[in-house]
Order: structure tokens, then sequence, then C-alpha cells
């Protein structure tokens, strides 16, 4: 496999493969982590931390490194995410037991500003 190539994978198939996992689970009727009360949390959670690695892996193959994201890949991240939160939870509507919830979108929000925030304060301790 030639360095292209593999440049090329290493890449991209991530953020296709974390997409493909977030679509996976939202293909499961009547999703529960953990019986009881701490359900709630810990699948809000999952929204945040979904789409917190999904931003850092476009963003990430939109620039090219994780060292040095810069404008252009947080923006292209942060927005192919909250599309991606869009899209899935219009398909939870076609999902028996599942609900499309406009609230999750501004849930999976927050993982998407986590990380764009925390991609800002790298690059500016980096640049220091």
């Amino acid at each position: 496999m030639t360095k292209k190539v593999f440049n090329f994978f290493s890449l991209y198939f991530p953020p296709v493969l974390w997409c493909f996992v977030i679509f996976y689970f939202s293909c499961q009727p009547n999703l529960k982590v953990v019986s009881g009360p701490w359900d709630f949390l810990l699948r809000k959670f999952g929204h945040i931390f979904e789409y917190f690695l999904l931003t850092i892996l476009v963003a990430r193959a939109t620039d090219k490194s994780i060292f040095k994201i810069g404008k252009r890949g947080l923006i292209f991240g942060a927005i192919s995410s909250l599309v991606f939160a869009a899209l899935d939870e219009y398909h939870q509507t076609f999902i028996p037991g599942r609900f499309g919830v406009v609230s999750d979108v501004g849930i999976d929000s927050v993982g998407i500003v986590l990380a764009v925030g925390i991609l800002k304060a790298f690059d500016f301790l980096r640049k220091k």
C-alpha cells in the first residue's frame, strides 16, 4: 500500500467508521444503557461523547493533522457533525421504539462545542 493510500485511509476511515457506529446505535429499538435512573444521564453523556469525537475526527481529516487543526477544520468538523446529528435524529423517527428529538441535537451540540473549544485551546497552547 502506498503512503498516499495509507494517509487517505488513516484520515478518512475513522470518521466514516464512527458515523457507522453512531448509525448502528441509532438503529437499536428501545436502547437502554442501564436500568434505573442512571440510564437517562448515561445516554445523554453518550450523545455528547459521540459528537465530541466525530467533530475531532472530521476536523482532523479536513486539516490532515490532529496537531494543526485550523479554522477550516473546526468549522467543517462542527457543521458536518451538527448536520449528521440532525439527520440521525430524523432517522430515529423511523425506528420502532425510538423518537427523533430536537433537544438531542442540542445535547449533541454540547459535544461539538466542547471539541471545538478543546481543539482551539490546544492550538492556542501550541502557538505559545
